[in-house]
């Protein structure tokens, strides 16, 4: 069931990084089919979401199983072309061709996971919360002082 997606929204606002996977199907042995989307949304001011996706698995074929990102730009314009373009503004990727280090265009992007076949289908992903100041590097250097403390007055 869909259910088993999680959270259909995150909002990484005030967070730096965090982890978007695929593992939540591996541990059901179910045969269903996945068909799963989540955005990521940051409102942090002049931030946005970048994706580095470690792990990519997936059957070869664009129409069964498949990752398809909204709203980004790739890094490394080579890598560009879609293995199987959707739409202009959506890419759709599979088999071990994992996407390259993207940013969104806005202040948020929407990964959706599709899958007849669960077992066989796996992907890790990082995300970045980042200002534009970081066009380059693909991890901010924390900032030590940045520390959640409470402001008193």
């Amino acid at each position: 069931s869909e259910g088993s997606c999680g959270a259909r929204v995150i909002d990484v606002t005030g967070r730096a990084t965090g982890v978007l996977t695929s593992d939540i199907f591996q541990q059901s042995q179910s045969d269903a089919i996945v068909n799963c989307s989540w955005t990521l949304k940051t409102q942090d001011p002049g931030f946005y979401i970048k994706l580095l996706f470690e792990n990519f698995t997936l059957p070869e074929d664009c129409t069964q199983d498949f990752v398809t990102l909204e709203k980004v730009r790739f890094w490394d314009f080579k890598n560009e072309n879609c293995p199987c373009e959707e739409s202009k503004s959506v890419c759709r990727f599979s088999g071990k061709h994992a996407p390259s280090l993207s940013r969104s265009v806005t202040n948020e992007t929407t990964v959706n996971f599709y899958s007849s076949n669960p077992a066989k289908s796996y992907f890790k992903a990082i995300w970045f919360n980042v200002n534009g100041l970081f066009p380059e590097g693909v991890v901010p250097a924390p900032d030590p002082t940045e520390r959640s403390e409470e402001h008193t007055s």
